[in-house]
């Protein structure tokens, strides 16, 4: 098998052999704590991923991980309780198995890799922010696109967001169970509709942004049937989203009805965090923020 990436740096290169190394260790060591010695899944992490895919099985441990990185590292760069809540129970028992080898090799209290990632994505989108409103002062707001959020809790977490309007872009099935364990975490949705009423007053978990939305649209899709990132941001709600079988009335119309539509004449952060790795060529992570770059007006987009 070729891998392509951009080119970098020896350091760059160190850490991502490091990185490797680890994602080895965890997801052929991890799976999971013992019982009567025998390495076992729990029961209910096996049923909560029971037909998820690959990358929505590593979303749930990376949110886990975000919580361990709050409750192990002797000076966490950040804290997400709510990672946790969404992680689950698979979650949690693979990081929790993750960080006890890392632990073992490495020592306690350090940053993981994927905790040093979230945080300096947290800078950049501060940053990007900060300059599309310094740049855009008339705006109404700035949008932040998270395409592949997978388990993502930066609207609950991330400080300074202000008058963001953020939307989650993923596939329906992903934004479904997101949906599901927010509401039931107490997270507040404000921009979902059908979804307030069951959000306790105050809410466990506030927003830190002006909105909250979401987008089904997955960005690892392929062929012809798959709608374009501008089919799927400009189409009208009621031909924007297709209900998973079995799924909750209130949950599908909250993908299907945002209360906050994308408008590409706004300034937009575009997040991508970690989904170049599951893109099979290079060339499709460029085409993807090329869209971007033209759905955002000139000098309005950062990624």
């Amino acid at each position: 098998m070729h891998v392509r990436t951009l080119p970098c740096s020896a350091a760059q290169r160190s850490c991502r052999t490091r990185h490797a190394r680890q994602c080895v260790i965890t997801r052929a060591r991890a799976p999971l704590p013992k019982v009567d010695g025998k390495t076992t899944m729990p029961p209910d992490a096996v049923k909560e991923v029971f037909g998820c895919t690959v990358v929505q099985r590593v979303s749930r441990i990376s949110a886990a991980q975000r919580t361990l990185e709050g409750e192990h590292a002797a000076h966490p760069l950040f804290k997400d309780p709510l990672g946790a809540e969404l992680g689950g129970p698979y979650g949690m028992a693979v990081a929790t198995r993750g960080l006890e080898l890392f632990e073992e090799e490495c020592g306690a209290g350090l940053h993981t890799y994927l905790a040093v990632r979230t945080y300096a994505v947290d800078q950049a989108i501060k940053a990007g922010v900060q300059e599309l409103q310094a740049r855009f002062p008339s705006a109404s707001h700035i949008q932040v696109m998270g395409l592949g959020a997978g388990m993502d809790t930066r609207p609950w977490r991330l400080q300074g967001l202000g008058d963001v309007v953020w939307f989650d872009v993923d596939a329906a099935s992903a934004l479904s169970a997101k949906l599901r364990k927010l509401t039931e975490a107490g997270a507040q949705i404000e921009g979902a509709q059908g979804l307030s009423s069951t959000t306790p007053v105050p809410p466990q978990y506030p927003l830190l942004c002006k909105s909250y939305s979401t987008v089904a649209w997955d960005v690892l899709a392929r062929g012809a049937a798959q709608t374009t990132l501008k089919e799927a941001l400009t189409k009208p709600a009621t031909q924007a989203h297709t209900a998973e079988p079995g799924s909750e009335p209130a949950i599908e119309q909250a993908i299907a009805q945002p209360a906050v539509s994308f408008d590409p004449a706004l300034p937009t952060v575009w997040v991508g965090e970690g989904i170049g790795m599951y893109m099979a060529r290079i060339e499709s992570v460029i085409s993807l923020w090329q869209d971007a770059a033209r759905l955002s007006p000139p000098g309005g987009a950062k990624v």
